[in-house]
């Protein structure tokens, strides 16, 4: 929190966030409902000027509003295709 103030104060259009990859209370569900109560302690987890949960992060780096649904169809291609692999060469299952 206190490295998220410094940016801010040391670079006004410095754009700092605390972000977390995925929501664990789920994508679109407020991030109270997952049970984790560290970072409410340091951050208000509902400030979307400020935090940036699962979809809205991904969205931001890809500067895109749907960055984070084409990354989820790329992983479920690529996972298809992987899951295919290891059940061919690994274990040996013939489809």
């Amino acid at each position: 929190m206190r490295d998220l103030l410094l940016l801010r104060t040391t670079f006004p259009e410095c754009e700092a966030f605390f972000a977390l990859p995925y929501n664990p209370a789920g994508e679109g569900n407020p991030y109270g409902h997952c049970g984790h109560s560290i970072p409410r302690k340091l951050f208000d987890m509902d400030d979307t000027d400020f935090v940036l949960l699962g979809s809205s992060l991904w969205n931001k780096i890809g500067d895109n509003p749907n960055n984070y649904q084409e990354l989820l169809t790329i992983f479920e291609e690529v996972g298809n295709l992987t899951s295919q692999r290891i059940r061919r060469e690994y274990f040996g299952i013939r489809d």
